[in-house]
């Protein structure tokens, strides 16, 4: 039993949890770890081989004992398409010791080498029509150890096989272009509920309360009934997020009084939680007030439109709904936001603003997420997604994770933290597909414009002195959404102390899906501070704009088509390349604010 004298998780809620399972950080703390490192170079367009720079660090195994591999794989499948090894020429690490010279550096250990076979063979898969080659470095024991078995990977690292992409991102729709769009919605007014009928979907839309009702097919609900789509701006608190002044003091203490006493310090936020902080504002507890609901056919008419009861639609390819809302607690008002609903023949476009009060950013260190929640049948258990993966990755502890196509579930997503909180997360997600047993499905796809302002990375050697990080409006280095899927809500992660306190679960419990356009970092540098580094954190100007797309039967195979994608060139070689430039084995513990939950 809890006593409140013991240090409740902290002694069983590292890398590995009780059961000796990793935990998602486990991963991360390897590759930042690991002996060896790649590096993939600027070949100024040679194509006639990839040059790769490998470093060892002074807890390498001598080159003689491992193997080095290559492999090609296609992004869109998770298929191995092409596979080979190649040879250093000097089979021994310049420092095969546990200890190097203390005057030798990194470059001092550094081996460049060209992989021919490695280039000839993405050429040839690049003209058999493959796009969005990821190319994966690895060395591997040659023999076993007594700590592992031979073929265990002791370092690896992925790229892009073409080093003018950075990966690929779901274009931001045009909204202009959206009244030439081909195909026919057919559309009906019943007392300010407006019905939709296309040849994939049907869907209800409330305009009194601006509530999207309903999303179906002919025979299957999509969404939950009547669930609509909502805002969020709270996370269920991690550790970390707990981990203040506030909470620190022991419970037979007067904790509520020197709490009181500590919030009002002139530097609080940097001895109060940020859970604090967020209910201190509300974040968990908002109300939520449709201000304005406007409806016009026409992508520029909607805002001349007085409401919806006077519309007696037909047919049309473009209906455009507006809702605007704004988010108080205790009369205090936190955000502003308009939620634009563009009903199109393929599916449901909403572009969200959202807009946080002054006081929201000044009373708040960092904000949790900024983001859209809503709420699928408990069928559709099948997951797979365009992002950052296979296992949980988040904005501070993602260097591990690879870009690619992954498949899950629901229920595998989710961690079992000794206690429950924020968990299962996915970084730069550009699209996830729900799909029942039946084979129907939902894809959600996310955007935000390409000209909106990403945090400026901190590349090695600058001096933080003169330029210190700063908050943005998303972390560093965001490409896509923080995505999660959950069969429980962030109430009940929140209030549960212990696994076994969440409530029962089974397959017709439904989903809770986010997508958020800024989530903050879980931190990991200490646990009883709010610490998790500034450009892993949520504010900035406090504007957000972004888009998200509904489509529902699309059964066809992924297909990355040069609409849904788009080549983003950029100084580094790639996406996931570029966290080699940002994280350092010698500095990674800054970079990615360490490793724990």
């Amino acid at each position: 039993k809890d006593s409140g004298k013991e240090d409740n998780r902290f002694c069983i809620n590292g890398l590995i949890s009780p059961d000796r399972v990793p935990h998602p950080a486990c991963f991360e703390a390897k590759y930042l770890m690991q002996p060896i490192s790649f590096r993939l170079r600027e070949n100024n367009g040679e194509k006639t081989a990839y040059f790769v720079d490998i470093s060892c660090l002074s807890h390498c195994p001598p080159f003689s004992e491992l193997v080095f591999e290559w492999e090609l794989y296609g992004v869109e499948t998770e298929v191995q398409l092409a596979a080979g090894e190649f040879n250093l020429e000097n089979k021994d690490c310049p420092f095969p010791s546990m200890m190097a010279p203390a005057n030798v550096t990194e470059k001092d250990n550094r081996k460049t080498l060209g992989l021919q076979k490695a280039a000839k063979a993405a050429a040839k898969l690049f003209n058999e029509g493959h796009s969005y080659l990821s190319l994966v470095l690895s060395a591997k024991l040659a023999v076993s150890k007594p700590w592992a078995e031979k073929g265990y990977a002791i370092a690896s690292d992925s790229f892009n096989a073409d080093s003018l992409l950075t990966g690929y991102r779901v274009a931001f729709d045009n909204l202009e272009d959206l009244d030439e769009i081909e195909g026919e919605v057919e559309v009906s007014n019943n007392n300010g509920i407006l019905k939709f009928l296309s040849s994939v979907y049907g869907a209800e839309f409330d305009t009194v309360n601006g509530k999207l009702l309903s999303l179906h097919t002919k025979t299957q609900n999509i969404l939950v009934p009547a669930s609509g789509i909502k805002h969020c701006f709270y996370r269920a608190p991690t550790d970390n997020d707990l981990g203040g002044a506030d909470t620190m003091i022991p419970v037979e203490g007067p904790q509520g009084f020197i709490a009181g006493i500590v919030k009002i310090l002139p530097n609080a936020h940097a001895l109060v939680s940020y859970n604090a902080q967020w209910c201190d504002i509300g974040l968990n507890e908002l109300v939520s007030n449709t201000t304005k609901v406007t409806v016009g056919a026409k992508n520029n008419e909607a805002d001349d439109s007085d409401d919806s009861g006077s519309l007696n639609l037909k047919k049309m390819n473009h209906l455009k709904v507006v809702v605007h809302e704004e988010h108080y607690h205790k009369k205090r008002l936190r955000f502003s936001t308009a939620m634009t609903y563009h009903f199109l023949p393929t599916g449901i476009l909403i572009d969200v603003d959202v807009k946080a009060a002054k006081s929201t950013l000044s009373l708040a260190k960092s904000l949790p997420r900024i983001g859209v929640k809503l709420k699928l049948p408990g069928e559709f258990q099948k997951v797979s997604y365009l992002g950052r993966g296979p296992h949980e990755t988040y904005p501070d502890r993602k260097s591990c994770g690879q870009m690619g196509v992954y498949s899950t579930t629901v229920d595998d997503m989710h961690v079992n933290y000794i206690m429950p909180s924020e968990n299962g997360g996915r970084a730069d997600v550009q699209w996830a597909t729900f799909t029942n047993s039946k084979g129907d499905n939902l894809r959600i796809s996310y955007a935000f414009p390409e000209n909106d302002e990403v945090f400026e990375p901190v590349l090695e050697g600058m001096d933080l002195n003169e330029k210190l990080p700063k908050r943005g409006e998303r972390p560093v280095d965001t490409t896509g959404a923080q995505f999660s899927a959950s069969r429980y809500t962030v109430e009940q992660l929140k209030t549960a102390m212990h696994q076994c306190e969440l409530p029962t679960i089974d397959a017709d419990t439904p989903i809770n899906v986010h997508f958020d356009t800024a989530h903050m970092g879980v931190g990991g540098d200490v646990s009883w501070l709010p610490k998790t580094h500034r450009q892993f954190r949520v504010g900035g100007s406090g504007n957000w704009r972004y888009q998200i797309r509904l489509e529902v039967d699309q059964t066809t195979p992924v297909n990355l088509s040069a609409t849904l994608a788009r080549k983003l060139k950029s100084s580094f070689s790639s996406i996931t390349s570029m966290r080699n430039v940002i994280v350092t084995k010698s500095s990674s513990s800054f970079f990615t604010s360490a490793t724990s939950k």
